[in-house]
Formats: structure tokens, sequence, C-alpha cells
């Protein structure tokens, strides 16, 4: 068959891919696999996926000399992302009807004598966006960790009441505007809350809409 009539989302078969269901899931999804052409094609399409991951640009702390830019795409990607932080509250606020049952999903807050923040950058068609709030299947997105301290993170997607740790977990020290490692893609019609988790239970979180084509 082509179709499903229950397909699988695109963050589970990420987790499939990366080992990180349990034996009973992937148990279940191996059976799933081998009558449903439509999400193994997807899941030849996430193991054959050797893409770089989104561009970031080095931005380091300090003035920033408009004069000398060279006026192009990258520069003002450089300028949007030192405004990220600005940004993302102004973003996340206008973002109507949030849903009630969802976790808390303040992209920042005051921690340990500084600020804990979080922001994502979208990858559409080769083209990055600094804290996108919609995505649409085939988006890629990396996490930008703000922290006043070293900290070890992990990134936990919630989606349909699900959730996915698609990037694992590391340390970062203390700085702006870090990059995760790694990415992650979404799917569906749902919308789905990013949050960056330290020491085990302080998170900032950002939500995302599925955006109508």
């Amino acid at each position: 068959m082509s179709t499903c009539e229950t397909p699988v989302s695109w963050l589970a078969l990420e987790r499939y891919h990366l080992g990180e269901l349990a034996a009973v899931e992937r148990a279940g999804l191996d059976a799933h696999l081998q009558r449903c052409t439509s999400c193994a094609a997807s899941l030849r399409e996430i193991d054959a996926d050797t893409r770089p991951l989104p561009a970031l640009p080095d931005v380091s702390p300090g003035w920033l000399d408009l004069r000398r830019l060279d006026w192009n795409w990258t520069s003002l990607r450089w300028l949007v992302l030192l405004a990220a932080p600005a940004l993302a509250g102004l973003l996340l606020a206008i973002v109507p009807e949030r849903p009630q049952a969802s976790p808390a999903w303040e992209a920042k807050t005051t921690w340990k004598g500084g600020e804990l923040a979080i922001s994502l950058v979208r990858e559409r068609d080769g083209r990055t966006s600094a804290d996108p709030t919609t995505f649409q299947d085939g988006d890629r997105f990396k996490v930008l960790l703000t922290t006043p301290v070293d900290v070890t993170w992990i990134v936990e997607i919630t989606q349909e009441e699900e959730v996915f740790t698609p990037l694992g977990s590391g340390e970062v020290t203390a700085q702006n505007l870090a990059p995760l490692a790694g990415a992650f893609a979404l799917t569906g019609d749902a919308p789905a809350t990013v949050c960056a988790v330290v020491d085990e239970n302080v998170r900032v979180c950002a939500l995302l809409w599925p955006e109508r084509r």
C-alpha cells in the first residue's frame, strides 16, 4: 500500500533511526514498516539525509560596525540573530490561543543570577529564519541556548501529548546563543512545544504552530 491509515510521525521515525525506541515500540514499528511503503520511504529519506545542519553565523559579543558590513543576505541574517533574544519574547507573545494543557513555554527565565533563554533557527529550502513560530513538513530546526553558567542540557519536544528527545543530551558552557548539537524536523498538524531542560527540572520553551501552505 502507498498510504497509511495511521501514518507514523516524522519524530517517531527519527527516534527509530537513532535507536531511541524501547524494544516493544521498535517491534511494533518494524511490523508497520513491513506493510507500509509510505512510512518505509520516509525512513529511507531520514537514513539517507546527509544534508549539513542549518548554518549559523559566528556571532561574537561586542559592538557591530554597521558601516563596514557587506549588506547582503548573510549580513542581514547576522543582525536578525543578534536581535533574537529580544525578538523571541515579542514573537511568542503574539501567538494566539496557547494550549492550556501544554507545558509552560516561556522563552526565558532568570536563573542563578542570569538569564536562561531558548531561541530557534529554522531552515527551509536553504533559507534560515531566527525565532520562527511556525513549521511546515520538511523544515529543520537548530536550538540556541543562552545560559549564565555551564549546564548539561536535554531538548524535549512535545507534540500530541507525546514527548520526544531527538537531540539526545549534551553540555554547553556559559554563553549567549550557544547552538546545541544536532537538528530536528517536525511534521503533522499539531502544535509542538520545544523545551531546553537544564539542571533536571529548569526549562525554557518555545511553541511552534503548523503552517498551512
